[in-house]
């Protein structure tokens, strides 16, 4: 089928994780609901449309591959974090670029105004860490080996953190205040092991690497990279730094996503070739003026966006990458850069084609009971930016 007639849904139908999807959304939908109410509105904007939720089916697909149980609230969780997440780095793309629509749609700032984008944005950050935090008691317990009556009765305050003596008389201490574990006693405390602890600090991890990545690509757009104390210096980009920025921007967030599905960091390596494998398919979709992924390839070009088509159009042309690096072109000069991406797609087919070997080598490294969700997750990314006649015949 192809896939510019594929929705959303029908995709996740065809990967098999319509339950897992289904409870997703109904969570993400009930926070959304039950927000500040001053923010309610902007939140739905940002969050009712027709999102892919790639992310998140990689953070299934991974668990489906490990594992013969259904999904765990800890994951759903964890999934649920990262789509929080996901949608504030779009908040940010979105008033970095002065993007009017996405998912066609006003973009959050472009109704609301930036202050309250960027207010939202870092609402709805706080609000992913918070989610995750609120699983620190049930932690614990797991470290203790707590059965579900005693994990229920600290819940509900009838013991303390340390010696599981009755703490009725405690009541009237705040229920905000942090817990303190006896760390002598013969489970882990929290802060040197857990699994709250496992998504916490993959998610701070994202948020570093994006961070950075982020930075990287403003500078290359603006032509060059300022160190201190120094002119600004000029890099000749190409296919490298489009794998860099791919691996760093994209790939970080499956590969982030694949971990926590897993509950293992062996997964790394196949989350990030699949995330790269998405950017790339995005930038092809968006020089071939595809609107499947929200995205613009003529905002791309105006900007100078390193995308794969460009870092190989870069590479095969000093003329191309002269023009590429002005900071404003002429609308002929666009016009020459745009053929030149153009005819930079049977390559750029060729370089898709390559990572979704490497993604499927991975996956049949990894050695998992049950791949086949992983595989058809790699097929539909693929088919994201499906080559032509032309393109394979090249």
């Amino acid at each position: 089928m192809p896939m510019a007639s594929v929705t959303p849904q029908e995709v996740i139908r065809e990967v098999g994780l319509e339950s897992e999807w289904s409870r997703l959304r109904q969570r993400v939908m009930h926070w959304v609901g039950h927000s500040d109410p001053d923010l309610r509105p902007m939140l739905k904007q940002q969050f009712e449309g027709s999102s892919k939720y790639f992310r998140p089916l990689t953070v299934f697909a991974c668990h489906r591959a490990v594992s013969s149980e259904p999904v765990s609230e800890r994951v759903l969780i964890a999934a649920q974090a990262v789509e929080m997440f996901h949608n504030v780095t779009l908040i940010v793309d979105d008033l970095v670029d002065g993007s009017p629509t996405r998912r066609d749609k006003l973009t959050l700032h472009a109704k609301y105004g930036p202050l309250t984008a960027w207010m939202v944005a870092g609402y709805i950050d706080a609000c992913a860490n918070d989610l995750l935090a609120s699983r620190m008691p049930d932690e614990s317990a797991d470290l203790r080996g707590d059965d579900d009556e005693t994990r229920a009765r600290r819940r509900d305050g009838l013991f303390d953190g340390s010696d599981g003596r009755a703490a009725k008389d405690r009541a009237s201490a705040s229920v905000l205040a942090p817990r303190r574990f006896d760390t002598r006693r013969d489970w882990e405390p929290i802060n040197l092991a857990g699994p709250v602890r496992f998504d916490l600090r993959l998610l701070s991890e994202l948020k570093k690497r994006l961070a950075i990545a982020e930075c990287v690509q403003w500078h290359n757009r603006k032509g060059g990279v300022l160190r201190p104390g120094k002119k600004r210096s000029m890099r000749m980009l190409g296919l490298a730094d489009w794998r860099y920025l791919a691996r760093e921007d994209t790939g970080s967030m499956f590969e982030i996503c694949a971990c926590l599905g897993a509950r293992s960091q062996r997964y790394r390596r196949f989350g990030r070739l699949l995330g790269m494998l998405y950017h790339g398919c995005d930038d092809v979709a968006d020089v071939r003026a595809l609107k499947r992924l929200g995205g613009g390839g003529e905002e791309d070009l105006e900007e100078g966006i390193l995308t794969l088509p460009a870092a190989l159009a870069i590479q095969h042309s000093e003329r191309i990458r002269a023009l590429h690096a002005k900071p404003k072109r002429t609308p002929r000069e666009l016009k020459t850069l745009r053929a030149a991406l153009v005819e930079q797609l049977p390559q750029a087919a060729q370089e898709l084609d390559a990572i979704r070997r490497q993604v499927e080598v991975e996956a049949q490294r990894l050695g998992v009971r049950n791949a086949a969700q992983m595989h058809r997750l790699i097929d539909h990314v693929r088919q994201l930016a499906p080559a032509d006649d032309g393109e394979r015949a090249a």
